[in-house]
């Protein structure tokens, strides 16, 4: 029997979670992360059995990254849910203390509360928390802990750092060749390995960070070399992230890389050393269609400035053109098509929203002061182009940053406090939610006034909008009939004109 890594389709219809199961020489049988709650569980559990055949499965480690939902939520489920399916003997993670996601991100306190309390699903299973140096031995197999949570330059108590950047990194060696898993380690976990490890993190096959989103570094990367990218991502989204982020094309497109198993494809069972298939899948990142420019919407003047006092808010111009401009928005993946209202205006050099929704969009106060809750973003082009892509390419953590965009305002609700932050050099702005939470209104004010017929495009990206208790449920892009990403794709900005 040789080492095999198994990679398992999540079922996340928003998020793509992580999961894969060792199978080492010995029998012994390691599983990384799990995926998301909500049926991610079930399915590792399932897996699992058929890999026990008769007898009751046996997790002799189970490897976490780091304190994410996509990446805990399936043991917690396994915990309070199949604890007497399964056997856990050791639980291998290196997470930090509540007082840094307090100031990172506290929507991952509650997380990291029930992480541990599940240990107790489990009696007698072994708890470590490994530094880098660290070696676990399975039959032939090893496993060598290369970057841990406490080798992260922690910035005033976690407040500039990122949880993803916590990620828990580690090699694996097994039948003549080598697998990295990174989790979602970003840019500052990788500035540690390089100089840790320079040339020496080369490694045979590699786990893709972050599900390939904006994270891990081109020049990181290229001291890893892989020749098998494993991805945990869907296979719809790979266009947009072989257009989108520099170092997705950089590993699907580089000539090292011989071989891609994505997760979105399904189940797949690698009996190591993995090489790569008689038909590879190697995703290309082809040009984008040209977009017709043709506006898809007018944007009526306003005949006066409506007001966004919170005590008596004035909208008396939409209501006048709702008939002309009113728009269905799709909020996904809710219980059906759930549907808001979308007004427009103008008048010269501001911006007014309105968003109208059927339902309270925020709900659930413990989750106030994360990072990816209660947040609504704006991007606007003011110039247009036929490649929106190209106007995109260049940005790194911020699209504000990008020459041609103008607007990333983000809204966040704390209590009775209603924040937006504006990159000052672009634009100022105002918005807030009602008393019911179920409206949005946003004024946007640019340094320059606009005049008749200018050309913007425009989108809105809704993160963590949901109802108590459910997680983040809902995410909303007004292009209907189109399938909306976590990352909201400029390609799917349509083209207005002003009135």
């Amino acid at each position: 029997m040789k080492t095999t890594v198994h990679q398992l389709k999540t079922l996340g219809a928003t998020l793509d979670g992580m999961c894969y199961v060792i199978q080492c020489d010995d029998g012994s049988t390691l599983v990384i992360d799990g995926g998301m709650p909500g049926g991610d569980a079930a399915l590792l559990v399932e897996f699992l059995k058929k890999l026990a055949g008769d007898k009751k499965p046996v997790i002799d480690a189970w490897f976490f990254t780091h304190n994410h939902l996509d990446h805990t939520g399936a043991f917690f489920e396994t915990a309070e849910m199949f604890a007497d399916q399964v056997t856990v003997k050791k639980i291998i993670h290196r997470f930090l203390s509540e007082e840094f996601y307090s100031n990172c991100q506290p929507a991952c306190v509650p997380e990291l509360k029930r992480f541990i309390d599940d240990f107790a699903f489990f009696p007698g299973v072994e708890i470590v928390t490994p530094l880098a140096g660290d070696e676990f031995r399975f039959g032939s197999a090893r496993i060598e802990i290369l970057y841990t949570a406490a080798d992260l330059p922690i910035k005033e108590g976690g407040k500039d750092n990122l949880v993803n950047d916590t990620s828990l990194v580690f090699r694996l060696w097994a039948e003549g060749q080598s697998v990295l898993f990174l989790g979602d380690v970003q840019e500052a976990g990788d500035n540690v390995m390089i100089e840790r490890y320079g040339e020496s993190l080369r490694s045979d096959v590699c786990q893709v960070a972050h599900h390939g989103a904006e994270a891990s570094t081109v020049s990181f990367y290229k001291y890893v070399d892989p020749s098998i990218l494993l991805w945990p991502r869907k296979a719809a989204d790979m266009q947009y992230f072989m257009r989108m982020v520099p170092a997705d094309v950089f590993l699907a497109c580089g000539a090292n890389v011989r071989d891609v198993y994505l997760a979105g494809h399904g189940n797949v069972s690698l009996e190591m050393p993995i090489r790569a298939r008689e038909t590879p899948y190697l995703p290309e990142t082809v040009p984008p269609e040209k977009r017709d420019l043709t506006p898809e919407l007018v944007i009526p003047r306003a005949a006066c400035e409506p007001t966004l006092e919170k005590e008596d808010p004035v909208w008396d111009d939409v209501a006048a053109h709702e008939a002309k401009n009113d728009l269905n928005v799709l909020v996904r993946p809710g219980p059906g098509p759930d549907s808001a209202g979308f007004k427009m205006l103008w008048k010269e050099n501001s911006l007014f929203l309105r968003l109208d929704f059927r339902k309270k969009i925020v709900s659930d106060p413990s989750r106030h002061g994360s990072s990816n809750c209660d947040c609504v973003r704006f991007y606007l082009a003011e110039t247009p182009t036929s490649d929106p892509y190209l106007a995109w390419s260049d940005f790194k953590t911020d699209p504000g940053y990008i020459s041609d965009l103008k607007l990333f305002p983000e809204a966040k609700i704390f209590g009775d406090k209603n924040l937006m932050n504006t990159h000052p050099d672009r634009c100022e702005s105002r918005a807030y939610v009602d008393e019911n939470g179920a409206v949005i209104l946003a004024k946007i004010s640019f340094a320059s006034p606009h005049k008749s017929g200018d050309l913007i495009a425009f989108n809105v990206e809704f993160n963590g909008i949901r109802e108590a208790g459910r997680g983040r449920e809902y995410s909303l892009n007004y292009i209907e009939k189109k399938r909306f990403y976590h990352y909201c794709s400029p390609y799917y900005l349509p083209c207005a004109v002003l009135e």
